[in-house]
C-alpha cells in the first residue's frame, strides 16, 4: 500500500509540473495521503510503523506547496521519511518502486 501512496505521489507531481494536472486535481491526490497512510499505520507490519507514522506525522508539519493541499509531498522531511521506508521494504525483501503514469 505504500508503494501506491507514493506512486500516486510521485505521478500527480510530475502531472502537475507538466501542467496535465490542475491545482486543485494535484490537491484531491495529495489529500488522499494522510488517509491512506492512516489506514496503513493501522495494519503496519514488518517493522514498518515507525515509518508509516513519520510518514504521517510529516503530512500534518510540512505546508502545503499547492493551494487546497494538505501538505507538501516534496518537502524535505516527507521525502526522507519515504526514503527511509524505501529502504526498510528494501531490507525485509519487499522493494517498493514507482510506476509512471506517463
Amino acid at each position: 500500500m505504500l508503494a501506491i501512496i507514493q506512486t500516486e505521489l510521485e505521478n500527480a507531481y510530475m502531472k502537475h509540473e507538466k501542467g496535465s494536472l490542475s491545482d486543485s486535481g494535484f490537491a484531491a491526490v495529495v489529500n488522499t495521503a494522510p488517509t491512506s497512510l492512516k489506514a496503513l499505520n493501522l495494519l503496519a507490519t514488518g517493522g514498518m510503523q515507525s515509518e508509516v507514522g513519520s510518514l504521517l506525522e510529516d503530512t500534518t508539519l510540512t505546508p502545503p506547496a499547492v493551494a487546497g493541499a494538505t501538505f507538501d509531498p516534496r518537502s524535505q522531511p516527507f521525502r526522507a521519511d519515504m526514503m527511509q521506508a524505501i529502504s526498510v521494504c528494501q531490507q525485509n525483501g519487499t522493494p517498493m518502486g514507482v510506476l509512471e503514469d506517463g
